[in-house]
């Protein structure tokens, strides 16, 4: 990332690069020892597919991590949720015994999460420091790390599951995917989308979820906010029912997601329609905001 920021390097050099520090992960036994397929069976990964598997799952977070720096903050405050949240996560299964130790997964989460915090006050629109690709490529290590020592050696034999939490449990390795479901999803509607237009996965444009709320009329923070929320609401999804052993709590969850959807899309025209009113003369709405400049599409 470091390198990148310097002098651009080409798409593929990238995930060469990407691929070796995934080896050295490997070499230093950073790796994952189970697959769990939801509602299927667990996979022992052999010594043949742990390397392939393990830098697999640290491409896929660093391209997420990156796709989505696209404004200022909106990838320290995402990983800064979803860190926290899979902290939280990791450590109830250290509770419940199920994590086979020593395991520094929960330790690199907490760390993830303090690097955001620390980094946002400056990162914040109107950003005095920007991430960078090196900042970007760093939290998606440390969140690939954290995920898959976590997800990947979380005892898949173990009995401190209750009922209401055995849903929860099946796959936590998926997990992250729902705390990390924004930039996730981003990653691969950036992917259809470009192979759709016949355009390498590397070429930039401005389909990103972001670009998408700008467009409907948020300004640059407010379309940074609606993407940390809708992260707090998937994290709060897969918590709950870890943490209160009921599923009663989604409905809640569910409601939230409901009405930031209703607030992302009615939002800007009800406030479109009263800039058209006398009294909106001379407003100075965040939506009149410059768009920010590309600098990770």
């Amino acid at each position: 990332g470091l390198v990148d920021d310097v002098r651009d390097m080409s798409p593929p050099a990238k995930v060469t690069a990407t691929a070796l520090a995934g080896l050295v992960l490997v070499w230093f036994g950073v790796t994952m020892f189970y697959f769990r397929v939801p509602f299927l069976d667990v996979f022992v990964l052999s010594d043949d597919w742990i390397p392939i598997i393990t830098i697999l799952w640290l491409l896929v977070m660093t391209q997420a991590i990156n796709l989505i720096d696209g404004l200022d903050g909106l990838a320290a405050g995402i990983v800064a949720i979803a860190a926290f949240a899979f902290f939280l996560y990791s450590r109830r299964l250290d509770d419940l015994g199920a994590l086979i130790q020593p395991n520094i997964g929960p330790l690199i989460a907490i760390i993830a999460c303090g690097v955001c915090v620390g980094f946002l006050p400056h990162n914040f629109n109107p950003a005095k420091i920007f991430m960078g690709d090196s900042g970007a490529f760093f939290l998606g290590l440390l969140m690939a790390v954290s995920t898959s020592v976590v997800g990947g050696r979380a005892d898949p034999d173990s009995t401190a599951y209750t009922p209401g939490q055995t849903y929860f449990f099946l796959a936590p390795l998926f997990i992250p995917l729902f705390i990390l479901g924004v930039p996730i999803f981003d990653t691969v509607f950036a992917i259809v989308r470009r192979a759709a237009k016949r355009q390498g996965f590397a070429t930039a444009d401005k389909g990103h979820l972001h670009h998408r709320l700008m467009n409907l009329g948020h300004g640059q923070r407010r379309s940074v906010l609606i993407l940390w929320l809708w992260t707090a609401i998937l994290s709060g999804f897969v918590l709950y029912p870890i943490f209160t052993d009921s599923r009663t709590g989604l409905i809640p969850i569910g409601t939230a997601a409901i009405a930031l959807s209703l607030y992302t899309v009615l939002h800007p025209e009800v406030r479109r329609r009263r800039q058209d009113g006398p009294a909106a003369v001379g407003s100075t709405d965040e939506t009149r905001e410059l768009p920010a400049p590309d600098r990770a599409d």
